[in-house]
């Protein structure tokens, strides 16, 4: 494959993402941009980072709770109904 530097507009250029995923792009006018871009590292966005963490929180307390058994559970003041409740933060006695 040639360098970015080296192509004449309008040559065919396949790049190697991450070493496994094979895109296909034909260089054009402001090409090698494109191509520059599409090689750098992916990052993933913020909102969503937050988003799994929250997720993770929230099947541990799954976890956590259905360890119990139910005669735990009835010592505790909580039932498996209050479940939700208890995820969702809006649990009160």
């Amino acid at each position: 494959m040639k360098a970015f530097e080296t192509m004449a507009p309008g040559e065919s250029l396949t790049l190697l993402h991450d070493g496994d995923m094979q895109m296909g792009a034909a260089v054009r006018k402001g090409g090698r941009k494109l191509a520059r871009l599409l090689t750098r590292p992916f990052t993933v966005p913020t909102p969503w980072v937050a988003w799994r963490a929250e997720q993770r929180r929230r099947r541990q307390i799954v976890r956590e709770l259905n360890a119990h058994t139910p005669r735990e559970l009835l010592d505790l003041g909580l039932s498996r109904a209050d479940f939700p409740a208890i995820l969702n933060g809006t649990y009160s006695r």
